[in-house]
């Protein structure tokens, strides 16, 4: 989400030393015009964060929320009034997948609620037909819900030493790369707006939309990487969730 009307332009992201403040790692941002700024860095201690802001748009500066979430967390702010995610194996979603590597790769791991942990280990899945496409994941939820917001989540390059996925992470050795997100109309599968990806290259795409009332969705994949689909976690929001955070 971009601005063009009121938005701060130039400021620092800091937490207090002990003696100084300090900014943290990429954390002085100029030419800003995102309404969101999302910083991770290697885990520092702190009893205080500030932001300093150098410029902003029309005559103010305006913040709504700031965040800061501890090391090894993934943060989970509390959802608005209605803000499932019904995908979630414990809300009732059942998974399902059109092939499996092996047990070790298992379709239940894409709605655990676990977004990067334990690949290889039952932390997500790959398909089991190598070099072969279409492959596809498909979610049945335990009702038809109104659902506004999907987030598909790949294989992150460093698997070994994972980190929570954020909007920017990108990769370059496993993840899926062209995929369609899709949900069930009653009689056929049919594309979420913006649901069709080519050429993807980020570990987590979100999309949201306009209420689509569906009793599943599937993600069919066109491509990847390195041989075979992968796919850590899917999540559905009915309707009224704001976007889920990192």
């Amino acid at each position: 989400m971009t601005f063009t009307l009121y938005g701060v332009t130039d400021f620092e992201v800091q937490y207090w030393t002990g003696s100084t403040w300090t900014d943290v790692p990429g954390g002085n941002v100029t030419g800003n015009n995102h309404a969101w700024r999302q910083f991770t860095f290697a885990s520092i201690t702190t009893a205080k964060i500030r932001v300093l802001i150098n410029n902003s748009l029309a005559t103010y500066s305006r913040v709504t929320e700031i965040e800061a979430y501890t090391a090894g967390a993934t943060p989970t702010p509390t959802p608005t009034p209605g803000g499932t995610n019904v995908a979630l194996a414990a809300n009732g979603g059942v998974a399902s997948a059109s092939s499996t590597y092996s047990n070790n790769f298992p379709v239940r791991a894409v709605n655990d609620g676990d977004r990067f942990l334990n690949w290889g280990n039952g932390g997500g899945w790959a398909d089991g037909t190598a070099n072969v496409w279409p492959d596809w994941v498909e979610i049945d939820f335990n009702a038809s819900y109104p659902i506004n917001e999907i987030d598909f989540f790949t294989l992150q390059d460093d698997y070994q030493n994972p980190s929570p996925p954020t909007l920017n992470m990108t990769f370059t050795l496993y993840g899926v790369t062209d995929f369609e997100v899709q949900y069930w109309t009653g009689s056929t599968w049919t594309d979420v707006p913006g649901g069709n990806v080519t050429g993807n290259n980020h570990a987590w795409r979100q999309f949201t939309f306009a209420s689509i009332t569906t009793a599943k969705i599937r993600v069919l994949i066109n491509n990847s990487l390195a041989t075979y689909s992968r796919v850590t976690e899917i999540e559905a929001y009915t309707a009224g969730a704001n976007p889920r955070q990192p």
